[in-house]
């Protein structure tokens, strides 16, 4: 399961986006109609810097990338073990085949001579050992092509489900109620992975779920910080929208 299932975001051209400030928690004014706040160059630095070294992602103006969180390499081994099994399988039977040829002749009730010989079937052998290597690594690729981002604003989620069907999700920071991980058995403590959940507030309350985290306490830690940074940065957009709204005396 995806950790952010749902609709993909629409994205707007850089130069037409506005500010991308999260609401405050309750509030559901556009943002696009309101004074846009100044950002300070340390932020547009970093935001310059995270387009140029994520150029996939679609940032908003002053958005920038905490963490890059990819899935533990353990993942990996089920499918690595699963297609050296099958290839080695492929090309040991070459060599069975001709050591037994007579024994599997006698027990299908055969002639030996009318039973194909080990070279007849080494070449069919090979090519389906190839082809699962293929698909081995395919499966890597699947694999590594799930992934998310942390961004001071947003969490972008990468779903790859097959080499050619891929979806990318976003969930804004200040809608996500609680965030937690997992860590079940030894091996997931020794080698320090888990799993992240993340639940969403309001009417379309719902729990995400993301496997194989690497070092998931850092993680969590980290999206906590940035959601409590993002919902302080709304606050105070919300305020700064009312100074300039209200009337002014001379």
């Amino acid at each position: 399961m995806g950790l952010f299932p749902g609709n993909k975001q629409n994205v707007t051209p850089e130069a037409e986006r506005p500010v991308s400030i999260p609401p405050a928690p309750g509030a559901h004014s556009n943002i696009s109609s309101r004074t846009e706040m100044q950002i300070s160059d340390d932020l547009m630095r970093k935001h310059e810097e995270s387009r140029r070294k994520y150029p996939r992602i679609h940032l908003s103006r002053g958005e920038y990338v905490v963490v890059e969180v990819r899935r533990h390499p353990i993942g990996l081994l089920s499918i690595w073990i699963t297609t050296i099994l099958l290839v080695a399988g492929c090309l040991a039977l070459i060599p069975f085949y001709g050591a037994n040829v007579d024994t599997l002749a006698s027990a299908f009730m055969l002639k030996a001579s009318v039973m194909p010989t080990a070279a007849d079937i080494a070449m069919p052998l090979i090519a389906l050992a190839v082809l699962f290597g293929f698909g081995g690594l395919l499966a890597v690729y699947v694999y590594n092509g799930n992934l998310f981002y942390l961004t001071n604003e947003s969490i972008i989620q990468y779903i790859q489900t097959s080499i050619f069907a891929t979806q990318q999700q976003q969930i804004n920071l200040v809608n996500i109620d609680d965030v937690s991980n997992q860590q079940s058995g030894v091996l997931q403590q020794v080698l320090n992975y888990g799993t992240l959940h993340v639940t969403t507030e309001g009417d379309g309350h719902s729990s995400y779920t993301f496997p194989f985290v690497a070092n998931p306490q850092n993680i969590t830690r980290m999206v906590n910080d940035a959601m409590e940074e993002a919902t302080g940065f709304a606050v105070r957009y919300r305020h700064h929208n009312v100074e300039e709204e209200a009337p002014k005396h001379y």
